[in-house]
């Protein structure tokens, strides 16, 4: 909290006086260099994982298998040097009431159709994802109630407290020396999150969104049924910042490119043919990957949180995934997505999320480097949105992101999130 505030407070005394501004520069070493040793505390990838691969998975030893064989009252463990295959392919649900502890690797195949029920997840070795098939999704539903502490692998056992080991909250997903590889979009598609308002039809009820967008989105509009949703966010400047629009998806067509509405967007909302420099945003709001969570907590405002913690050096990817409340408002560190103390992570990618609902903040970089936060979406969110935590991380990049519905917070983290941006990027060091 107190390097949190200490960044805050800098870039408030460079904006209000350019004297101070001048002065502090001044003593601002310009040779400063990034951290890519691994120090104490931090996490190291599993060295009996070295040989490990995607083609090690099998339908020998599947999840489903792994959660009959744990004990009650246990967590479910993925062993180190083994993979385990999600080989449900009819949308089953899969609970585990006491948490998955991955060592190894767990493999979803884009056949993969489940739902995992979670105390929380650990990943000290692997999760990938592959895009799941047309009318395929994958979710992932937090609904633990207490804190729970990770008791690391021997390879990272000074990392933690060697009896209360390392506590990551309430229904985290966190990951400690291990990997993120998730694709939730077709990889050989472009896929744009967003693009600008068209309209076709003289009453509104269809949206131009182009052949791309609509070649990739019909695949998810496709796999979620009657439930996909289109953002247009507010162009209607006298009517106040909140004029946004949420509309329900009728149907696509990929050879035109134009989505059709259950209902007409109500309104003007400025269109391309308008004025293509100001026309307002559209995004399609849903990914078929999807973490979700219970709510709990002071104003019922605590829902999951996702964090790589303390892991350098290892390439994280988060691409395609739908975030719906995330982030516990009030408790410092418990965002939707959170890279905390991690120093250098060059290749990582932050890609073409969905983060909706947030009870605090969106996409946080703190002590870490080098990540790239593009083309993601981020709806009806509470405090600083896109943010670099401290002001000192370095070499970040937030490229073609989209925020809209930013709101205040009402329980604070020793932070300014009661006045909330959407971007809070402290630091020039970054692009």
């Amino acid at each position: 909290m107190a390097g949190e505030e200490t960044g805050h407070r800098h870039f408030l005394r460079h904006s209000r006086n350019g004297r101070q501004n001048a002065e502090i520069t001044s003593n601002l070493n310009p040779t400063r260099e990034l951290n890519t040793s691994v120090r104490e505390g931090q996490f190291v990838p599993l060295s009996c994982n070295d040989n490990l691969t995607v083609e090690d998975c099998s339908s020998t030893i599947t999840l489903s298998s792994i959660l009959k064989s744990t004990p009650e009252d246990s967590e479910a463990l993925i062993e180190c040097g083994t993979c385990a295959m999600v080989d449900e392919t009819d949308g089953s649900t899969l609970v585990f009431p006491f948490g998955l502890n991955i060592e190894g690797m767990l493999y979803f195949p884009s056949s993969a159709k489940v739902t995992l029920e979670l105390d929380h997840m650990f990943v000290q070795g692997t999760l990938k994802m592959d895009a799941p098939l047309v009318g395929n999704s994958v979710t992932f539903f937090m609904t633990g109630t207490e804190d729970r502490s990770l008791h690391p692998h021997s390879d990272n056992s000074d990392a933690c407290d060697s009896v209360d080991g390392c506590s990551m909250g309430k229904r985290a997903i966190a990951v400690a020396g291990g990997t993120l590889d998730i694709s939730g979009l077709s990889e050989d598609k472009p896929c744009p999150s967003w693009t600008r308002l068209s309209i076709p039809s003289s009453d509104y009820s269809a949206i131009e969104v182009g052949q791309e967008a609509a070649e990739c989105w019909a695949e998810i509009i496709d796999s979620i049924e009657d439930s996909a949703e289109i953002l247009i966010t507010n162009s209607e400047k006298t009517e106040g910042w909140d004029k946004h629009h949420v509309q329900q998806v009728s149907s696509i067509d990929i050879d035109t490119g134009i989505v059709y509405l259950v209902t007409p967007v109500e309104g003007n909302p400025v269109t391309t043919e308008i004025n293509e420099t100001y026309a307002a945003e559209v995004a399609l709001l849903n990914r078929r990957i999807i973490f979700d969570s219970i709510s709990d907590g002071t104003d019922n405002l605590h829902g999951g949180h996702l964090v790589i913690n303390r892991t350098p050096g290892v390439v994280q990817k988060l691409e395609g995934v739908e975030i719906r409340n995330f982030g516990q408002q009030g408790i410092l560190g418990r965002y939707p997505i959170h890279f905390h103390m991690s120093d250098s992570v060059t290749g990582s990618s932050v890609r073409k999320n969905v983060i909706r609902q947030s009870n605090q903040r969106c996409v946080v970089i703190h002590g870490s480097q080098e990540i790239m936060v593009e083309n993601n979406v981020a709806y009806d969110t509470h405090g600083h949105c896109y943010i670099l935590e401290d002001g000192a991380e370095m070499e970040n990049t937030f490229k073609d992101n989209l925020g809209a519905m930013t709101h205040n917070q009402k329980h604070g983290i020793g932070s300014t999130d009661h006045k909330a941006a959407t971007f809070w990027i402290t630091n020039t060091k970054n692009h």
